[in-house]
């Protein structure tokens, strides 16, 4: 009898982890496909049905290297639909490395997007970055936080921006 619940019990957590594991499996491809769409991208409401689960995926493919930077930068910018601390962790590393710039255009409106108030001291060093596309990116994420420090570190760059994009951009976030 206790040979037999041993075994039973054993074939349950075997077909529990098979399934779990083919669940991971189906949300992975899900992702993927997700990810590939050129002419339609997936929609806040589609990433965020998936759960947090798709967090460690997206992470995972935001990392990869060996993926099209355009592929890394829509993780990156999908992580924005979820305020976890392995989304909004990745996001301010992809912004402290050396990470091509459209993922860090994409890191920092996600991290905006994850209610980034706390990063608003990341974010807002970008205003200060040499490339202009950069700053710009700042701008609108920082404006997508819209407090106070955040916006005083707009007018403060507002102040001295050179690019006309850019002051654009301030402006506009400023405005609302």
């Amino acid at each position: 009898m206790k040979y037999r619940l041993f075994v039973m019990t054993w074939l349950m957590t075997v077909l529990l982890a098979a399934t779990a594991a083919a669940q991971q499996t189906d949300l992975r491809k899900t992702i993927e496909t997700m990810l590939g769409g050129f002419e339609e991208t997936a929609t806040d409401a589609q990433w965020q049905a998936l759960g947090e689960d798709a967090v460690k995926h997206l992470v995972v493919i935001g990392k990869d290297d060996s993926r099209l930077v355009s592929q890394r930068a829509r993780a990156v910018s999908a992580l924005g639909n979820f305020n976890t601390e392995m989304s909004v962790t990745y996001l301010a590393i992809v912004l402290e490395h050396d990470e091509p710039a459209a993922l860090q255009r994409n890191a920092l409106r996600a991290l905006a997007r994850t209610g980034g108030g706390a990063k608003v001291t990341l974010i807002g060093g970008f205003l200060g970055h040499e490339d202009s596309a950069l700053r710009e990116a700042a701008a609108h994420a920082l404006g997508l936080i819209a407090t106070d420090e955040a916006r005083a570190l707009m007018e403060a760059r507002r102040a001295i921006e050179t690019s006309t994009a850019v002051r654009r951009a301030l402006d506009e976030e400023l405005a609302r």
